[in-house]
């Protein structure tokens, strides 16, 4: 991504859209699974603000990674980076009241936090609009 912010997104049976990840300039927004195995996901890629981004499809991509081999550091770098972000997350939400998880956050991505509508933090950070509109009471 060259500017702006996405969010992952799926869908739960019950029709309900839940954001599973947020990103921010300068980072590759991928579904793991389509960028690694070239399959097709359940989860969705949709721009929270206006954003710049350069899309390269998987097989142009795969092709390259076969020609250029310092595309698989890249490539390994990406994966460790989804991994450890992803364990953080599992601990904040393990270990965390509602308000250390926001700090976590506000802490990590101050931009995604103050760019990104509350209704789609919430659904990241696995809580209420209503919850998080309290929170922020107390950080504004």
């Amino acid at each position: 991504m060259v500017s702006g912010i996405v969010r992952s997104t799926y869908l739960r049976p019950d029709g309900e859209e839940v954001t599973h990840w947020l990103l921010g300039s300068g980072e590759i927004a991928s579904i793991p699974t389509s960028l690694f195995t070239g399959s097709i996901s359940h989860d969705d890629l949709r721009a929270v603000t206006d954003a710049l981004v350069i899309k390269i499809p998987y097989d142009i991509l795969s092709q390259n990674f076969e020609r250029f081999s310092y595309l698989n550091k890249i490539r390994v770098a990406v994966m460790q980076r989804y991994i450890l972000s992803y364990e953080e997350r599992s601990r904040a939400l393990r270990m965390g009241t509602s308000q250390e998880q926001l700090d976590v956050f506000i802490a990590h991505y101050p931009e995604i936090y103050y760019a990104t509508p509350l209704q789609i933090v919430a659904s990241f950070l696995g809580i209420s609009k209503t919850t998080l509109v309290r929170l922020r009471q107390y950080n504004p």
